[in-house]
């Protein structure tokens, strides 16, 4: 999100898939059978867990960063990514 001034406040990452059990299955068995992908999943994570690379990127962003799934985005994350994911919005 950004103020007036256009200085970035914080980034939300979202991710091409559903979040939850069913969710993360659902996209891990896509992921094996080449009919799912998300390049922001990509990005930050190595099999389960968060890329040792993007932990240490974050403090040098300078700004929070909010990862949520497709499930999970508020009205306004929605409306800025709707059809447009994965994606990274400020």
């Amino acid at each position: 999100m950004t103020s007036t001034s256009g200085v970035v406040r914080r980034l939300v990452g979202v991710y091409h898939a559903d979040g939850g059990l069913r969710g993360e299955l659902a996209y891990l068995v896509g992921k094996v059978r080449g009919t799912a992908s998300c390049a922001l999943c990509d990005v930050t994570h190595h099999g389960l867990g968060r890329k040792r690379e993007w932990r240490d990127l974050l403090p040098e962003l300078g700004v929070p960063v909010e990862l949520v799934h497709l499930n999970e985005r508020t009205p306004a994350v929605r409306s800025a990514s709707e059809g447009r994911t994965p994606v990274c919005w400020r």
